[in-house]
């Protein structure tokens, strides 16, 4: 009689050298990982494999980015920095962010232009309406505009403009006259 082989993980099934192996691929609840020669200690029960199975590291996947390569899982990590499809698509999303800051600088230059556009418009209204109101109030009724030549040079003035008390006395006596 010989013991199964996997004995040592708790089996305690004998018998004839010849039902062994019978008894390995149809019986036997103890398993070892089927990638042990990779270097998995996994052992357990067959029906404890699948689970093992989900999240052995030393199981061939394929690329969770569907780039095609097939790789041990423990060198997923590893693999993402080398994986065209997620460095495609790192690039794309930086790109997009670039595009995105770029239309919002874009936006906010002519919210600006705008603004400075409004204050200019609104600016120069100002400066119109004071200009007009200055002139008003300075504009003197055509009773009280003066007409000065001296020394053969032609002046126009108002009678306020030259009874002020800058002016000079000279002035007030041409008023007079």
């Amino acid at each position: 009689n010989v013991y199964c082989p996997r004995s040592s993980l708790g089996c305690e099934w004998q018998g004839e050298q010849k039902q062994a192996i019978d008894h390995l691929n149809k019986e036997c609840e103890f398993y070892f990982c089927p990638r042990q020669q990779e270097g998995c200690s996994w052992k357990g029960l067959k029906s404890q494999l699948k689970a093992h199975d989900d999240v052995c590291e030393y199981m061939i996947v394929p690329c969770p980015s569907n780039c095609s390569a097939t790789i041990l899982r423990s060198d997923l990590e590893l693999h993402k920095n080398d994986c065209q499809v997620i460095i495609d698509q790192i690039n794309a999303e930086r790109q997009k962010q670039r595009e995105e800051a770029k239309r919002k600088r874009e936006k906010e230059e002519e919210l600006r232009r705008q603004e400075i556009a409004k204050r200019e418009e609104e600016r120069r209204k100002a400066q119109e309406t004071t200009g007009h109101e200055v002139a008003e109030l300075v504009k003197p009724a055509a009773e009280e505009i003066v007409h000065l030549n001296i020394g053969g040079t032609p002046f126009v003035t108002s009678k306020n403009t030259l009874i002020q008390p800058r002016s000079s006395a000279f002035f007030s006596c041409i008023l007079d006259s």
